[in-house]
């Protein structure tokens, strides 16, 4: 982490410098912390192009990467933070014996496991 920062504090020393710096980044919270333009891609073409604050929304983010996100802008900063909402997964779907072991559990001990995991769905 320190190793990320330093090398784009060099590169934001250098683009206040007058130097063009380009910069591709997995890490949006960086580019959003870091950029003074972003370009969003999807598939490797280009989608969105702008500020952080203008690309960097839950819509886009969604669009491009299929995350539900909640993003803020830090009032005393105004640096854009994206925090992804968690993603709930059956492992039993991608792996072939935890789903036999699923399918051994009694009627009852699969309706409490479903209730417990997912509260809030109707039965």
């Amino acid at each position: 982490m320190l190793y990320q920062h330093q090398t784009l504090a060099i590169a934001n020393a250098l683009a206040k410098k007058g130097y063009m710096v380009i910069c591709v980044l997995h890490e949006i919270n960086l580019a959003a912390q870091y950029a003074d333009r972003v370009i969003m891609l999807k598939g490797g073409r280009k989608w969105w192009d702008g500020a952080p604050e203008e690309v960097f929304t839950a819509r886009n983010i969604f669009t491009a990467f299929g995350v539900h996100t909640t993003v803020q802008t830090n009032p005393r900063t105004l640096i854009t933070q994206v925090t992804p909402n968690g993603i709930k997964f059956d492992a039993a779907a991608f792996n072939s014996n935890l789903a036999r072991e699923y399918n051994k559990l009694s009627l009852k001990e699969r309706f409490v496991s479903y209730r417990d995991e997912y509260p809030a769905q109707p039965l």
